[in-house]
């Protein structure tokens, strides 16, 4: 994605949100190649390390007025599939994030393809759970890597601007 606009800056908060939540090895911006083995090339917004060890892979939808859209969510599971993400039970292979939200057939097939949908009231609950303990004291430990790495400035903005609202959030990153 150009590291402009609001899809981008909807994938730079999204990241920022799951390190702060304490997702492990959030991955931004992944690259699949068949040079390099991978079984398509493709490219996906984030992954991380789920809770079994598995790799999850997100897709991050922005939009201002409409919901996510069929063949927007068609298109992930498709890259999904080239890429042999398989379909497990009780595990979600994949998620679908969007700041607003979901047309119904969207919803209705996002189970049986094992993705999880995140929409904006979501990403709200996700974000008070960022602001909670947990999050709290992870953001801690962030901010003590961002002083190490960017000083007593980087620092201060880390914690400042993950206090501010989700979209003002977007709007920074986007730039």
């Amino acid at each position: 994605m150009q590291k402009n606009g609001k899809g981008y800056g909807l994938e730079k908060y999204v990241e920022k949100l799951y390190i702060d939540l304490g997702y492990k090895d959030v991955q931004s911006n992944v690259r699949f190649n068949k040079s390099a083995g991978a079984p398509a090339n493709a490219q996906i917004d984030l992954t991380y390390i789920g809770v079994v060890g598995n790799t999850v892979y997100v897709e991050c939808k922005y939009h201002s007025k409409n919901n996510v859209s069929f063949s927007e969510y068609a298109k992930f599971v498709q890259v999904l599939n080239l890429l042999k993400v398989p379909k497990l039970p009780v595990i979600y292979r994949g998620e679908l994030v969007t700041n607003a939200g979901f047309d119904s057939r969207t919803i209705q097939s996002a189970e049986t393809e094992r993705i999880k949908l995140i929409d904006g009231a979501a990403l709200d609950e996700l974000e008070k759970r960022r602001k909670g303990v947990g999050g709290s004291i992870i953001a801690g430990f962030n901010a003590i890597n961002n002083y190490k790495n960017n000083g007593a400035g980087g620092a201060v903005t880390y914690l400042i601007d993950r206090l501010l609202p989700r979209e003002t959030q977007i709007r920074k990153y986007s730039k």
